[in-house]
């Protein structure tokens, strides 16, 4: 398989990173076990630091873990909005917030998420992106059954939901399931979605040993990749080994990613890879 050196950039102040974006030459990240929405320069030092959600996080990393808001994704919206997305797996994680014009508007999700509980064994949403028309959401398969897939939502039908404060069942144009394959013998799921500025859809992979969406599992490594309308058409691995929860196009020559090490007390790391050696060799 070919193989994508990462080079790190920054180390950053959380230490679950979940999702990235690029605005205005910055990096806008997300953690899985944090309220905030957090903006970095590339050597990872913070230019700013927003509240997304109410509530106050246990120091306790236990305690922390059971009542966290799982924001897992991150979207940059044609506006320049930010809006972050829990991960739905359980009724605490269906809140997302919406950053536009320097406001915060918590987001109820519950409608859309209770519709999708009813697709997915374990429903685990980690990923969101614009694509045309469409606010496309990656469910992640690390549960049972190991149901990787692409949510299109109509994008002006989200929009509108955005203004009211939810989202819904109203806004879902179809479910799309995708085969990503294993690494190393261990099942590949989604973390990730970017789109690149040639306008591909790219996405990040972990191949985590869990079959449980609420536990971590032992990382044999993350693959980034292409899609195209049958399914994955690039791949490549990235070394050393990571485990990938974010990744946006920096520039023209540049990806930035996130990579999360599952463990409370190491921070997050930015890693930096050529847009060249993403473009990598095709698989069909």
């Amino acid at each position: 398989m070919h193989v994508v050196s990462l080079t790190p950039s920054g180390t950053l102040e959380v230490s679950a990173a979940s999702g990235c974006v690029v605005r205005d030459g910055r990096v806008f990240v997300i953690a899985d076990d944090d309220p905030h929405l957090w903006a970095f320069s590339l050597n990872g030092t913070r230019l700013d630091r927003r509240r997304l959600l109410p509530g106050v996080m246990p120091a306790d990393a236990k305690e922390r873990k059971a009542v966290k808001p799982d924001l897992e994704a991150l979207a940059l919206l044609p506006d320049g909005g930010l809006l972050a997305l829990g991960s739905g797996s359980s009724p605490r994680r269906r809140r997302g917030a919406l950053f536009r014009d320097d406001k915060v508007t918590v987001v109820d999700c519950t409608e859309l998420f209770t519709a999708l509980e009813q697709q997915f064994e374990a429903l685990n949403i980690e990923a969101a992106v614009v694509v045309g028309d469409q606010l496309v959401l990656g469910q992640r398969g690390n549960g049972p059954g190991q149901q990787n897939a692409l949510v299109r939502l109509t994008l002006a039908d989200v929009l509108r939901g955005l203004e009211r404060g939810e989202l819904g069942s109203w806004a879902i144009e179809g479910i799309e399931t995708l085969d990503l394959g294993e690494l190393d013998g261990v099942a590949l799921t989604l973390t990730d979605l970017a789109l690149s500025l040639e306008g591909e859809l790219h996405f990040s992979a972990a191949a985590e040993d869990t079959s449980d969406p609420y536990l971590d599992g032992a990382c044999a490594g993350s693959i980034i990749g292409v899609l195209g309308p049958r399914g994955v058409v690039r791949r490549s691995r990235v070394a050393p080994l990571s485990k990938i929860e974010g990744l946006a196009q920096l520039d023209a020559d540049r990806w930035v990613m996130v990579a999360d090490a599952d463990d409370p007390t190491v921070p997050a790391q930015l890693l930096l890879a050529s847009a060249n050696a993403l473009r990598g060799p095709l698989q069909v």
